[in-house]
């Protein structure tokens, strides 16, 4: 579609925007500024798969105790510095961007950074500069306080210990979708892959790249 449409109308598809200039029929923003962003925007939005009777009950033991808290937990140790995608932006720049776009539709949501350590964010606090290690579990844990109904994992690589991780994700209420941003072939993308699965979640494999963005969107929609 070209860029001549009403302000009421999405340039991608044509369709009627919601009154926040959202469309429900491909989840693009006008405001959404990061491609990053419009991955986040459709995880949070994202309802865990019940189709099979084993996956519905894990899930709904895992809501039980859960409030309607939502959590990013957003991964800025020095491997986030790192450039992603055409626009030479680093990953942690994706990060910033998609954050400040996704609290304009969750102006709640609970984000927590960690590297080596665990720090919870202010409602418009960019996440700190990249470095250190990948304490995921520490990340966890301290989610786990909140009582999450869902907690969404923004990373590009494994956690400093996978046993503790793995540990505190079955712990934590909620489901927990994962979001691995960084090249093919990393171990990463099979952890974060197995702990979504685990959580009754979602996994997204995202590579900085437009077009890889819109084949990940599509398979969170279906």
């Amino acid at each position: 579609m070209n860029g001549n449409l009403s302000p009421h109308f999405c340039d991608r598809c044509g369709r009627h925007l919601s009154d926040t200039g959202f469309c429900e029929a491909c989840d693009q923003s006008k405001e959404l500024s990061s491609p990053l962003a419009a991955i986040v925007i459709r995880a949070m939005r994202s309802k865990p798969d019940g189709k099979l009777s084993q996956v519905r009950q894990k899930i709904e033991q895992r809501m039980k105790n859960a409030s309607d808290i939502k959590i990013a937990l957003v991964d800025v140790s020095a491997s986030m510095g790192e450039s992603i995608g055409c626009l030479k932006m680093t990953k942690h720049d994706h990060l910033c961007i998609a954050l400040r776009s996704v609290r304009r539709y969750y102006p709640d949501l609970q984000v927590i950074a960690f590297n080596g350590t665990v720090q919870s964010l202010a409602q418009d606090e960019d996440p700190p500069p990249p470095c250190g290690g990948t304490d995921m579990a520490r990340a966890l844990e301290m989610a786990a306080r909140l009582r999450p109904q869902k907690t969404v994992i923004i990373s590009d690589g494994l956690p400093d210990n996978e046993s503790d991780a793995r540990q505190e994700a079955a712990a934590i209420t909620g489901t927990v979708d994962t979001i691995y941003c960084g090249p093919d072939g990393h171990p990463a993308i099979e952890f974060l892959r197995s702990l979504a699965h685990d959580t009754g979640g979602i996994s997204v494999v995202w590579h900085g790249m437009q077009d890889t963005l819109g084949r990940q969107i599509v398979g969170l929609i279906g």
